[in-house]
């Protein structure tokens, strides 16, 4: 657990996944506004999301969840793990999911949780960490490379609610 300048960074547990859920949504409608046909993004089921994420909290896995906390309400959270990418060495971590509730974008609450998930990652040894993030999504890579990441070259095709959108890999060294 870490208090940094305005938010409380801590380890989400399984009382955290619906509110997870809820700003996993709320960020994936806002930043895919454009992306993603509208109709698309008003099936995303935030009570779908809070039961796989009570799974994944409530079952010892290899990621850490880190949650931003303002008092009593959740900001945003993230996720690290050792990367899965075939290219990847064992010294590389990634942040495989990055949320920031809407209402907080801009206030701190990102660079907070950033910060933190980067120092978690060098204190377990890993030497690069990297993120996807969605190419068309010129919010995230700009707040990706405020932070010193960098686009490594890798891109991929994802699917969100079926929709494919094009991912790019940013990358830092720790």
């Amino acid at each position: 657990m870490k208090t940094l300048a305005r938010f409380l960074i801590r380890h989400a547990s399984g009382r955290d996944a619906t509110r997870i859920a809820g700003i996993q949504v709320r960020s994936c409608q806002a930043a895919c506004q454009g992306l993603v046909p509208e109709t698309k993004l008003r099936e995303l089921d935030a009570s779908r999301r809070a039961l796989e994420w009570k799974d994944m909290l409530g079952t010892p896995c290899q990621q850490t969840v880190l949650v931003a906390m303002r008092g009593d309400r959740m900001a945003g959270f993230c996720t690290l793990s050792q990367s899965q990418d075939p290219d990847a060495s064992s010294a590389t971590a990634e942040i495989s999911s990055f949320f920031v509730d809407p209402l907080a974008w801009g206030r701190g609450a990102g660079h907070e949780l950033a910060e933190e998930v980067m120092d978690q990652a060098k204190r377990r040894g890993y030497s690069r960490i990297t993120q996807w993030v969605i190419g068309a999504n010129d919010r995230a890579k700009r707040f990706c490379e405020s932070l010193g990441f960098a686009p490594d070259g890798s891109e991929k095709t994802e699917e969100i609610s079926g929709c494919p959108v094009q991912e790019l890999r940013y990358s830092k060294a720790l």
